[in-house]
């Protein structure tokens, strides 16, 4: 008879605690769920936003495969997929929406002021011989004058809030 060498089988203890873990996650995962789920008046009835949300959640940071958590949430694998879409949409238009938004050209303070103070002089004063202004020499009047960085006026009638 062969003398054993004493070497344990280690795959099917190591697989074991796998499933160990594995069992564990899904119990937590179930109970996190449930828990979520009671909240609610009627298991039947739609769940709020701020659920949803939280199941998705609970999801995306379990342990386990994705498939496996959502069998265990009790979602469907296409219905937990739209969830999750549209919470990340509504996190990136929450972003959009938080950012500063652009100050457009026509309403700065100091190229209104300019145009304004165009407008107010009469065109002899800016080497134009008339007494009314054209649009095309207001541009260019516009032009010469002391605006800051690169901000030429293309239509001074947008900056001003008079109709014409």
């Amino acid at each position: 008879m062969p003398k054993r060498t004493g070497r344990k089988n280690t795959g099917s203890c190591a697989k074991h605690e796998r499933t160990v873990v594995l069992e564990a996650a899904k119990i937590r995962l179930m109970q996190s769920v449930e828990a979520i789920r009671t909240q609610s008046i009627d298991r039947r009835a739609r769940l709020a936003e701020a659920t949803r949300l939280t199941i998705v959640d609970l999801i995306d940071t379990a342990s386990i495969p994705k498939v496996l958590a959502v069998a265990v949430a009790g979602v469907a694998r296409g219905t937990y997929y739209r969830w999750r879409k549209r919470a990340q949409s509504a996190n990136s238009l929450h972003a959009q929406q938080s950012a500063p938004k652009r100050v457009r050209l026509t309403d700065r303070d100091c190229v209104r002021d300019a145009v304004f103070k165009v407008l107010h002089s009469p065109p002899s004063d800016h080497g134009f011989i008339r007494t009314t202004w054209k649009v095309g020499d207001l541009q260019q009047a516009l032009r010469n004058t002391d605006l800051k960085g690169d901000q030429s006026v293309s239509n001074p009638r947008d900056h001003l809030s008079v109709s014409w």
